[in-house]
């Protein structure tokens, strides 16, 4: 994950070194080699989706050099932290803070609440209801 933008952009890969440097983690390696089983928890996935998809969007500034900037930015989930660092509205190790700690916590609940995620490419309507059903869910998805 994130690979290979790190191989083609200098910006990617500080946006990497950085992250790496000030978590004093791998997060790269993590990234590019896994392994699954230690990528999956959301307390790694969560830094990793982060800085990935930080670094494909200032590598395409980058890049794209005449690509137009953005009028507006969204994300979801991890994902609206990853689009106001981008836009300047977090700076980058403050969100890196902000993003350890939401897994950190995201972690915590799981051992306290079962519960569980799916997520399902392109479901229907039928695939949504079986699993409620099999895993007893209540009414309310998104």
């Amino acid at each position: 994950m994130g690979r290979d933008i790190w191989e083609h952009s200098p910006t990617a890969r500080q946006i990497f070194f950085d992250a790496d440097h000030y978590r004093r983690t791998n997060i790269s390696e993590l990234c590019f080699f896994g392994p699954e089983e230690k990528l999956l928890p959301t307390v790694n996935s969560q830094l990793a989706v982060f800085v990935t998809s930080l670094a494909y969007a200032e590598a395409k500034k980058e890049l794209i050099p005449e690509s137009k900037s953005p009028d507006f930015l969204a994300g979801h989930s991890v994902g609206l932290i990853a689009a106001m660092t981008f836009g300047g509205v977090v700076n980058f190790h403050c969100a890196l803070d902000i993003v350890a700690e939401r897994g950190r916590l995201m972690a915590e609940a799981c051992r306290q609440n079962h519960g569980r995620m799916v997520a399902l490419i392109e479901p229907n309507i039928k695939e949504i209801a079986l699993l409620m059903e099999k895993y007893r869910l209540g009414g309310n998805f998104n």
